[in-house]
């Protein structure tokens, strides 16, 4: 006799919201928002601010670290 196949439950699922949703045209570059080129500037000193914080004190926690911690 043949083993018998395990019963296939087909479930209909919910409509799910699009998964890509309508973008926004870009800004024309020849009229910036006022004040934009100057906070994103800002930002991004501020991000190169923060990594460069993160490695001079990774840096001190390796100098830290006694010898035998690498091994």
């Amino acid at each position: 006799s043949m083993p018998q196949q395990p019963a296939t439950i087909i479930q209909q699922l919910p409509p799910q919201a699009p998964l890509i949703t309508q973008i926004p045209p870009p800004q024309p570059l020849t009229a910036p928002r006022s004040g934009s080129i100057k906070e994103d500037m800002v930002e991004m000193m501020l991000m190169q601010n923060a990594q460069m914080h993160q490695i001079v004190m990774q840096n001190m926690m390796l100098k830290a670290l006694p010898p035998m911690a690498f091994s």
